[in-house]
């Protein structure tokens, strides 16, 4: 039983931030001003023992002329991108530092957390109602 509500509190999450995150690229995409960016470096975060993340560290000009440089928010697919590679890069005009790559990339991962999430709903789902009481 417990394990079925701890899968559901985790499938809740994911789906929580996933849906989060997807919200706020529709809006910024949306709303936001396009620049092109540089990958200027790579930031790994230990996810467990065996999973990393990796997040690219995103350098871009403003039309306003001020300098972003800042980790990007939604980690990629090792090997997606290179240091000094060019990016399409969208960001909110009244906080430039709320910004995404543009990229199928980024919204794949966050489709692909949502469905990791639905899944994971559905077996804490399952482990809860085939537990005996």
């Amino acid at each position: 039983m417990i394990e079925g509500i701890v899968v559901i509190i985790f499938a809740v999450a994911l789906l929580s931030v996933s849906i989060y995150m997807l919200r706020q690229y529709d809006q910024i995409e949306k709303n936001g001003q396009e620049t092109e960016g540089v990958v200027f470096d790579m930031d790994s975060s230990d996810i467990s023992d065996t999973a990393t993340s990796i997040y690219p560290i995103v350098r871009f000009l403003t039309a306003d002329q001020q300098w972003i440089t800042k980790r990007s928010p939604v980690s990629i697919i090792p090997g997606s991108y290179k240091k000094g590679q060019k990016v399409a890069v969208i960001y909110r005009v009244d906080s430039p530092s709320d910004f995404f790559i543009k990229s199928n990339n980024t919204r794949g991962i966050l489709i692909t957390i949502a469905v990791l999430g639905g899944i994971s709903f559905v077996i804490g789902a399952y482990l809860l109602l085939s537990t005996e009481f």
